[in-house]
């Protein structure tokens, strides 16, 4: 956690915190709340496919406004 979000990482490993859950093929998964009027930034292993589910609130990715 930090002054700009809180993250939980369930699945995988991010910045040197590793889940211990076994899994059978790498992955990460993670719960991210922006706090209001901050911004992150989350670097992507290029490996992966990402999905992004955006539950309340606005998101822009690379300047680009996600829209409803």
């Amino acid at each position: 956690e930090s002054n700009k979000a809180k993250v939980h990482l369930f699945a995988g490993s991010f910045e040197g915190e590793k889940i211990s859950t076994r899994f059978f093929s790498e992955l990460l998964g993670m719960d991210v709340q922006i706090f209001p009027r901050q911004s992150i930034t989350i670097t992507l292993n290029p490996r992966f496919e990402h999905a992004l589910l955006i539950l309340e609130g606005n998101c822009c990715i690379e300047k680009q406004v996600l829209e409803q």
